[in-house]
C-alpha cells in the first residue's frame, strides 16, 4: 500500500464540452477529516454543481466509499474509487468538482471524464510505501530478560516496553519477519510470543 507524500501536487482541470472537472487529492486518515474537507470545498467552490468523491482509509484501504453527488449512479464516484484501487493508495480523499457546462455527456462520457481527471492527478504525485507496524507480547523468565535485548538488533524488532517477566516489541508487518521472531522465541525455554494486533 502507498500513501501520498505531502505536499500534494496541483493538477490542471479538465474541460469537456464546456464542463470543467477539477481533480483534488487530500491526505486524510479519518472519516471526520473527509467530512471536514468536503464541507470546506463546498464553501470554496460554491458555484460548482457536483462534488463527486471517493476515499480509502485504514492501513490496507479496507474502509472506503464512493459518492456520485447527483450524477447518474456509478458514473463518478466509482471511477474515482477504481483509480485509487489501481494506484494502491490509502489514507486519501479524491474529489472531482464539476462545473456544468450546459451539455450532457452521457454516462459513458461522465465515467471517462471522472476517471481521466483523477487519473491525471494521481499519476503526478509522489508516494511513500506505508509500513505497517505490529506489536507482540513476549513473556520470559525474569533472569532471561537480557535475551530480549540481545536479539533486538539481529531480529529487526524494537523493544517498546520491558517489565520483569514480559516485554512489548514492535516490528514491521512482514510475514517472514513475524515468523522468524516467533520461531526464535518459541524455541527458547520459557519464552512465549503473543501477537497483540
Amino acid at each position: 500500500m502507498k500513501i501520498l507524500q505531502p505536499p500534494v501536487k496541483d493538477t490542471d482541470s479538465l474541460v469537456i464540452k464546456n464542463s470543467k472537472f477539477i481533480p483534488l487529492l487530500f491526505v486524510v486518515p479519518t472519516k471526520e477529516e473527509v467530512s471536514a474537507v468536503l464541507a470546506e470545498l463546498r464553501k470554496k467552490y460554491a458555484g460548482a454543481v457536483h462534488f463527486c468523491y471517493a476515499y480509502r482509509l485504514g492501513n490496507l484501504g479496507e474502509e472506503y466509499r464512493a459518492n456520485d453527488d447527483g450524477e447518474p449512479s456509478g458514473s463518478a464516484g466509482l471511477p474515482i474509487l477504481n483509480q485509487l484501487l489501481s494506484f494502491e493508495v490509502t489514507q486519501v480523499l479524491a474529489v472531482v468538482i464539476r462545473y456544468y457546462g450546459g451539455v450532457k455527456l452521457g454516462v459513458s462520457g461522465l465515467i471517462k471524464a471522472y476517471k481521466s481527471s483523477i487519473h491525471s492527478a494521481l499519476r503526478i504525485q509522489d508516494y511513500d510505501e506505508l509500513i505497517i507496524k505490529r506489536k507482540a507480547k513476549i513473556t520470559f523468565p525474569q533472569e532471561e530478560s537480557f535475551k530480549l535485548y540481545e536479539w533486538e538488533k539481529s531480529m529487526a524488532y524494537r523493544i517498546k516496553e520491558i517489565y520483569p517477566t514480559y516485554g512489548i516489541i514492535e516490528f514491521n508487518d512482514e510475514t517472514s519477519l513475524k515468523e522468524k521472531i516467533s520461531q526464535k522465541i518459541q524455541e527458547t525455554q520459557g519464552f512465549n510470543f503473543t501477537p497483540l494486533d
